[in-house]
């Protein structure tokens, strides 16, 4: 047999559930529940449970006489309970208890009809050694019985069953059980007998009644009740007098109790090995003592008396600060004690509520979890300083920086950025290229937004913009750099612009000073080459007449050349 922690309802769930519709009628369906020995029938309607009959509802029509022809609808137990049939054992079992019903309707996840779980079917899944956790006969006895003389109509006992609500009676004679009647039998009288109200308890009575000793133990208890296939059984004192029944409703609603029980004891086992395991502390304060009440780890947390007495203190006011409309509490306390350097301070984050109020709504218990955050909040101190250094870097430094997400949209820039634009960062962020220039160079941005993106590294240009602040002209080197997230997913495109207008002007500048040098060079070499042709020709007339050249350099030269 499957451990509770392993059963669903899917592992012990009827699936030959009968089933009827909203018509039919109350003698119909009585004598369907006999025939097919079924405790209920499922009222379905398009294919939907949408009502249930059960042996308790029989009780009840027999009781209020209701006419044999008269249809379900408007008697039947609506709208039903249903489950998923994945729950859990220990979760279907709560969910019975809590309904007060005995019949669990269970659906899939499309909510069609799976099946039906009763309590017999969480018994008959129960092994002794379960049942034996209820260590006590007498905490799974009903005391409250009713003991009808044999005699007694049926109507009689029908009365008391629904007054009372108990699902039997215990028909006696002298304090002796003789038999007893059920919800069970009920069914079986009505579509046997055409006035069963008037027939005495002794013709339609279950007898014998099974019975045990006040000493038995709930395990042999429940086994001869699974051998016998009973749902109840005599309680009998040493003198052979009914003290009690012992019933299968009783005894799963005790266990039902001893499970939660258990539940809870693991989940605080559970819950404290968790605390512990993760380092959060917890604390209660009653506010009527003004007591603080620590765990261990919390204790340990605050490393001694100055911290604990700051913890408490600023605690208390907190508390005392609370509002009714604010259901939680939730603080961050610097710990004054144990600090010798601020960097060392420790802080604790406290989360909590008002457990508990009296008459006049005045909180009586507070609790709650600490949690040790100095390194957290030391972490966040870090990052701060580091996030407020590069944003003095980036407001400072002379050239533009932004970024864009992938679809071209601002989302940071620095002060000189708003300079181009003309507006305020908090304007330009959310917005586009087209909102602050014109499409032709808007165009020309988000183009060199794609290269840059789809090459996946730098790309470099240069262009000439106009500062919409002042309206002077400037050239900018622009570099646009992909962005990716940790994951290697492309998120947008970082932009840095260089103004290079002055660097632009001096190359200027310095082409054409180079290009006068060039031009005075040409025409200092001209006028020489003239001279030293004049010199030539002066040489040469006098030759001719028979004198000595007056030049010699210029015949030197020319053969240089």
């Amino acid at each position: 047999m499957a451990s509770l922690e392993q059963l669903t309802l899917a592992d012990i769930v009827t699936t030959q559930v009968v089933t009827v519709t909203p018509d039919c009628a109350v003698e119909t369906a009585v004598r369907r529940m006999v025939e097919q020995h079924v405790s209920c029938l499922l009222v379905l309607e398009g294919g939907r449970p949408v009502g249930i009959l059960t042996e308790r509802d029989v009780v009840r029509l027999a009781h209020e006489g209701i006419a044999p022809t008269t249809p379900l609808r408007g008697l039947m137990g609506a709208p039903v309970v249903t489950a998923a049939a994945d729950l859990d054992f220990r979760a279907g079992h709560q969910l019975l208890l809590r309904h007060g019903i005995r019949h669990l309707v269970v659906v899939d996840a499309a909510d069609d009809l799976v099946g039906i779980v009763s309590e017999s079917d969480f018994r008959s899944h129960l092994g002794r050694d379960v049942f034996e956790r209820l260590h006590k006969l007498d905490s799974v006895t009903e005391y409250r019985n009713i003991l009808l003389e044999p005699e007694t109509p049926l109507s009689v006992a029908l009365a008391q069953m629904v007054a009372s609500k108990l699902e039997y009676v215990i028909v006696a004679e002298q304090g002796r059980a003789l038999g007893i009647l059920t919800e069970r039998d009920l069914p079986r009288l009505l579509a046997t007998h055409l006035e069963p109200a008037a027939l005495p308890l002794r013709e339609v009575m279950s007898s014998p009644l099974l019975a045990i000793s006040v000493g038995t133990s709930v395990g042999v208890a429940v086994e001869r009740m699974a051998e016998s296939r009973v749902r109840h059984m005599a309680v009998i004192g040493a003198t052979g007098e009914i003290v009690g029944v012992v019933s299968q409703h009783r005894l799963l609603e005790q266990l039902g109790v001893l499970l939660l029980e258990e539940s809870h004891a693991h989940l605080e086992t559970r819950l404290e090995w968790l605390l512990d395991a993760t380092g959060v502390g917890t604390w209660e304060y009653n506010h009527a003592s003004e007591h603080m009440n620590c765990s261990g780890t919390l204790c340990a947390m605050l490393k001694g008396e100055p911290a604990l007495g700051d913890f408490t203190n600023g605690l208390r006011q907190l508390l005392a600060g609370e509002q009714s409309e604010t259901p939680y509490l939730t603080a961050d306390f610097r710990l004054a004690g144990n600090l010798d350097r601020s960097e060392n301070a420790r802080w604790v984050s406290v989360r909590g509520q008002t457990t508990r109020h009296d008459d006049a709504g005045q909180a009586l218990l507070s609790a709650g979890i600490a949690i040790d955050v100095s390194r957290t909040k030391r972490m966040q101190r870090d990052l701060e300083e580091e996030r407020t250094r590069l944003r003095t870097l980036v407001s400072t430094i002379p050239d533009l920086i932004w970024l864009k997400d992938s679809e071209g949209v601002y989302l940071d820039c620095n002060p000189m950025f708003e300079r181009f634009f003309g507006v305020r960062e908090a304007e330009i962020i959310g917005k586009t290229d087209y909102d602050f220039v014109d499409r032709e160079l808007a165009d020309s941005f988000r183009a060199h937004d794609r290269k840059a993106m789809l090459s996946g590294g730098a790309s470099v240009n240069e262009e000439w913009v106009t500062f919409s602040d002042d309206g002077h002209r400037a050239l900018l080197e622009t570099i646009k750099i992909p962005m990716r997230d940790n994951e290697g997913l492309l998120i947008g495109v970082l932009g840095i612009a260089r103004d290079i207008t002055a660097n632009h002007q001096y190359q200027e500048q310095l082409a054409a000073q180079i290009a006068e040098l060039r031009r005075w060079q040409d025409a200092t070499l001209g006028r020489e080459m003239r001279i030293l042709e004049l010199k030539r020709e002066v040489n040469a007339l006098l030759v001719e007449h028979g004198q000595t050249p007056r030049y010699g350099s210029a015949e030197t030269r020319g053969e240089e050349q």
